[in-house]
């Protein structure tokens, strides 16, 4: 379970981000009706399993959302959209999480794993249909682990790659003030990783012309290793976040 104080927490700051960001917006005048922005501050509560680390001694990772938010140094995630014309839209996403874990390596040792995992997304999409989007993009991780195994040496590995990224997004509207979306692509291709995938489902209340409330799941998998890192990852979990359009 969620720690309620760490929960709290988050979502004051989460809350505190986005008032801030507001107060910095321009005021919209009708020479801009051709464009719209978002911006969304979230919180992922997600679980964590794979593999990850040093290629030289990779761990196993098991951890739940309690877990990571007992493990989390740092983080921030949030999305951002801008649309022109209700044609073409970019997209762009942003995780930057420190993580500090101990585990097992695939030969059974105990290790003690610190983990800086930045993921980056960008892509465009366009309309296609009445609710329909195509996008494509890309999609860059970064990852910087040190492995110890107690009374042992540390082991380093910093990695970085792009995944080129194809997907489909899904909207519509419940009510007047509800609307849902679901978004899903795929990646890598051997390009960067082997394989990436990911699904994100949501619900939009809309409080105002300017303020939403989003509640959904996303799920992210990828599969990587070279000769400096291991990142097979799935990464599952409730998202809520705040949406200001402007």
């Amino acid at each position: 379970m969620q720690n309620p104080t760490v929960l709290a927490v988050r979502l004051t700051r989460l809350i505190l981000l986005a008032v801030s960001v507001t107060a910095l917006l321009p005021a919209r005048s009708l020479a801009d009706g051709d464009w719209d922005f978002k911006v969304a501050p979230y919180l992922w509560t997600m679980a964590i399993r794979g593999k990850l680390g040093p290629a030289a001694r990779p761990a196993n990772i098991n951890m739940d959302s309690g877990d990571v938010s007992s493990f989390a140094d740092a983080g921030f995630t949030g999305m951002g959209e801008v649309t022109y014309r209700d044609n073409w839209t970019l997209l762009g996403d942003i995780m930057i999480l420190k993580l500090s874990q101990d585990g097992i390596t695939p030969t059974g040792d105990p290790v003690s794993l610190k983990t800086d995992l930045d993921i980056y997304t960008l892509a465009a999409a366009k309309r296609v249909g009445k609710a329909i989007d195509l996008y494509a993009g890309a999609r860059w991780y970064g990852v910087d682990s040190t492995a110890s195994i107690p009374g042992g040496p540390s082991l380093s590995g910093e990695t970085s790659f792009v995944d080129p990224v194809i997907g489909i997004r899904l909207a519509g509207t419940v009510s007047e003030k509800v609307g849902i979306k679901l978004t899903t692509d795929f990646g890598g291709f051997g390009v960067g990783s082997e394989i990436s995938w990911q699904v994100v489902g949501s619900m939009h209340y809309a409080f105002s012309e300017t303020w939403s409330g989003i509640i959904g799941y996303r799920a992210l998998d990828v599969d990587y290793s070279d000769s400096d890192a291991v990142v097979a990852l799935g990464l599952k979990g409730i998202l809520l976040g705040l949406g200001i359009s402007f």
